[in-house]
């Protein structure tokens, strides 16, 4: 039962009773503001309670107010308005000239935690190149680690997992874990940044991420700047089978 009481300002941020027909029932669409009014009053419960007949859009509407995960899958972020839709080519604000070296090309793709966090698409994309498995975003370091003292530089780089704009997984795939320890975002650039140093990487060398929708955040600038390095990234779903944006070397 909602309140039948409240205070000075709660009856300032009190919602438009407009929200409700004569016969109480809710109405399934309020108007952001009021709805934004009715839960500064009643709080988010009431919110839920409110729109109940909608209830999957307004438990993950209650879960975002409060800073908990939604359980939104990565890949359900397909798209970016304004971007074009494919492969996006992304150069370093000041390229590598460094080419001293005996270059190699790397492969990794993560392992998700659980199995049921991906959806065959790692695993294929694993297969296709012979790719190493990284566990964990600290794991994705070690994967990509040369020896410079050796002389030993990166050319070509794949790094494969699920994504959206704002993170690339790196052993939490199609799941629902959003945490710093699976997965490379923004928010923790001062932990994986040095992964990409310039100083292993051979001249203006190229780095794909096959992941879904990466190219739609600002995690491909990220790596080219830091690494000076070429960084292709989708801005739609990536599939397994995608073209190999450098000429592949037969094997």
């Amino acid at each position: 039962m909602l309140q039948s009481f409240a205070t000075d300002s709660q009856r300032q941020t009190a919602p438009n009773r407009s929200l409700f027909r004569s016969n109480s029932t809710p109405e399934l669409h309020p108007p952001a503001g009021d709805l934004a009014r009715f839960q500064n009053a009643f709080g988010n419960q009431a919110v839920l309670r409110m729109l109940d007949n909608s209830a999957p859009a307004s438990q993950n509407h209650l879960n975002s107010l409060d800073g908990e995960p939604t359980g939104k899958k990565k890949s359900d972020d397909n798209g970016g308005e304004g971007v074009p839709d494919g492969l996006k080519q992304v150069n370093p604000s000041k390229p590598n000239s460094t080419t001293s070296g005996s270059p190699t090309d790397i492969a990794t793709v993560e392992k998700p935690q659980k199995a049921e966090w991906d959806n065959g698409f790692d695993e294929k994309v694993a297969k296709r190149f012979s790719a190493a498995r990284h566990v964990s975003l600290a794991d994705l370091g070690t994967k990509v680690a040369v020896d410079t003292a050796k002389d030993r530089r990166i050319r070509h780089l794949i790094i494969g997992g699920h994504g959206n704009k704002d993170m690339l997984a790196t052993g939490s795939g199609d799941g629902p874990d959003v945490s710093a320890t699976l997965n490379l975002m923004p928010a923790n650039q001062k932990t994986w940044l040095p992964f990409f140093n310039r100083d292993k990487f051979y001249g203006s060398a190229q780095i794909w991420l096959m992941s879904c929708n990466v190219g739609n955040g600002p995690i491909p600038q990220l790596i080219a700047d830091q690494s000076g390095s070429i960084v292709y990234a989708y801005t739609r779903t990536a599939y397994a089978s995608e073209k190999t944006p450098w000429p592949e070397t037969k094997k």
